[in-house]
């Protein structure tokens, strides 16, 4: 079997290069704004690295069956803990703080602003592609949602972006509102697959990050190093 279909919507196949691991795709074309799946927050912190730091504690506090899950979920192409032999070993290795941490390294969703996620089903995403789809918080339905989009949505939206970031410039609001809305112009120019027009919002995100909350702030760490690799 080539592919694992999840509902009407869904199913799941290894993307084009066997490198690329497991990829989510449409079983279906999709209506404009037709929600894809919903799924529960398991952790949430400000920042990757804040998240990082606290997942020993935060793994412990979950229940058995979530621990389980989260376990299994991607921990970088060399872990090994998958193939290793049932036994006291193994149990060690997977939840040995090293492997916790990369599993938050590879897992975790960090918003435009600030905010850093981790949700089972939309972190088995393969967050390296461009997918056609938005992750937004639901706040009626206390849950992650995942929606998709057009290319029509994304000009859309750069242009209802383009015209806030003006207005906030016009203000003099050069603060976390303008970081945010730059934030959010870059993950369309990723979308577009535009990679010199999301670096560069994103460096201008970064520069007004720098001057409200300074250098040694996470966000503004998690950013320069995502500009510098």
């Amino acid at each position: 079997m080539d592919r694992l279909v999840i509902g009407e919507n869904l199913f799941i196949r290894l993307c084009p290069g066997t490198s690329k691991g497991l990829g989510v795709f449409a079983a279906r074309k999709l209506s404009k704004g037709l929600r894809i799946l919903t799924d529960q927050v398991i952790l949430a912190h400000e920042s990757r690295e804040d998240m990082s730091v606290s997942i020993r504690d935060d793994f412990t506090n979950v229940s058995p069956d979530v621990q389980v899950l989260l376990t299994r979920l991607f921990a970088g192409p060399l872990d090994v803990v998958p193939l290793m032999a049932p036994g006291l070993v193994k149990d060690r290795a997977t939840v040995d703080p090293t492997r916790l941490e990369r599993l938050v390294r590879y897992n975790s969703i960090e918003a435009a602003g600030t905010g850093c996620i981790l949700a089972l089903l939309s972190s088995m995403f393969n967050h390296s592609c461009k997918p056609a789809a938005w992750i937004y918080w639901n706040e009626a339905l206390g849950a992650m949602t995942n929606e998709a989009s057009t290319r029509e949505d994304i000009y859309e939206a750069m242009g209802w972006l383009r015209e806030l970031a003006n207005t906030i410039e016009a203000e003099g609001l050069l603060g976390l509102e303008l970081a945010s809305v730059l934030g959010e112009q870059a993950q369309l120019f990723g979308r577009l697959g535009d990679e010199q027009g999301r670096k560069d919002k994103m460096r201008k995100s970064l520069q007004a990050r720098l001057l409200c909350l300074g250098p040694d702030h996470p966000s503004c760490r998690s950013l320069a190093e995502e500009l510098s690799s």
